[in-house]
């Protein structure tokens, strides 16, 4: 970055857009200004070269410092300036002048001193979730190998999906687009409860996520990824290191919305169940139930089921699963999902054990059976 700047090599700024989220009282909204390197919107039947062109440039793409930038929340407007990373974030209280018919709201960024196409600024729209009254609970959940396919306890396999996949030939797990929707609805198949994805992924594949989600028509929710904090030829290395970050969102989004109960997912890979547990222990009687993919070896899975005795003392459901179906029905047999909502996620699991194209996809697809 300083080499870039002192030559003059600096790219045309780019605001990325992070959803925000939050409530009447204070809403929080972050985001990104980075080189536009431009990216484009991915194909299903993009090659593996555009595909490795495009993860290089999500990676080698550079936060630009010192910009400022302007955001407007409905009637208000505040002014920040990006860190040395790029990254910048602001808080609103908006009150009660908000849409209340909306849980989805528009935000407004702009680059005021920037000029593009004859227009003195730039802009952008980003959205802002404020969740409404009749949901119920929340849902947290991670990403990697808890919902997208993305072997990251064996870094050959996930190097290779990073490197020439892209959000519409990356894979699901069999069964999570209904079963996402089906808690997202709830038992009674009309509320809109928030979903937050909590992962140690990093921001530069956000856009990635983002659209693997619409592809896969997982429920629209928050993302709360990682700043990247290695070289970007340590790639691979995505998802990995210190977790605690993850402990710090969570508590965030408890904080925010205080009250309100949330079922928590991830896997057993890596340090899910470790978070989780510290969750249930600081907030107990605000945890629906703990869903964790079982996809590790007999002594991690023994790591876990002391995890699940522990939970078990305060009342909290730990299910360690081998597939959606066995989480869709615990949330059936307590009520938390509809019988309708069960029976799609049965069809969409169904549905999804088609043989896919690729050889090496295919003999790992069957993990969670």
């Amino acid at each position: 970055m300083a080499v870039k700047r002192k030559m003059g090599w600096l790219g045309v700024p780019l605001i990325q857009t992070y959803r925000g989220f939050g409530t009447e009282e204070e809403v929080y909204i972050r985001g990104r200004v980075i080189e536009d390197h431009g990216i484009l919107q991915p194909k299903p039947h993009d090659s593996k070269w555009k595909n490795l062109l495009s993860m290089f440039k999500r990676y080698a793409s550079s936060g630009l410092p010192g910009v400022k930038i302007k955001v407007a929340f409905y009637s208000q407007v505040k002014e920040t300036v990006s860190d040395d990373d790029g990254y910048f974030e602001v808080y609103f209280q908006p009150g009660t002048h908000i849409n209340h018919r909306k849980r989805w709201h528009e935000v407004v960024f702009e680059l005021p001193n920037i000029s593009s196409n004859g227009i003195s600024s730039h802009c952008v729209k980003g959205e802002v979730l404020i969740p409404r009254e009749n949901c119920h609970y929340g849902i947290i959940s991670d990403i990697d190998d808890t919902f997208l396919v993305s072997y990251s306890t064996d870094v050959l396999r996930k190097i290779r999906l990073m490197a020439i996949k892209n959000a519409h030939t990356r894979l699901p797990f069999d069964g999570v687009t209904a079963f996402y929707n089906a808690l997202h609805r709830g038992k009674t198949g009309r509320s809109h409860n928030p979903l937050f994805y909590v992962s140690s992924s990093e921001w530069h594949i956000y856009d990635l996520l983002k659209d693997f989600c619409k592809v896969q028509n997982i429920p629209r929710g928050i993302f709360l990824l990682r700043d990247m904090e290695h070289s970007i030829f340590k790639f691979w290395k995505a998802g990995q290191g210190n977790h605690d970050h993850k402990l710090e969102k969570i508590r965030m989004i408890f904080d925010v919305y205080d009250g309100l109960k949330f079922f928590l997912i991830g896997d057993s890979g890596q340090r899910d169940v470790e978070i989780y547990s510290q969750i249930a222990e600081e907030f107990p009687d605000r945890i629906q139930a703990v869903y964790i993919r079982d996809v590790s070896s007999r002594r991690r899975y023994d790591e876990v089921l002391h995890y699940a005795h522990k939970l078990d003392r305060l009342g909290i459901d730990l299910e360690l699963v081998k597939d959606t179906e066995a989480a869709a029905r615990h949330a059936l047999q307590h009520n938390y999902i509809s019988k309708i909502a069960f029976e799609e996620v049965m069809a969409d699991k169904k549905h999804n054990l088609e043989l896919p194209s690729d050889i090496e996809e295919l003999l790992h697809i069957g993990e969670w059976d």
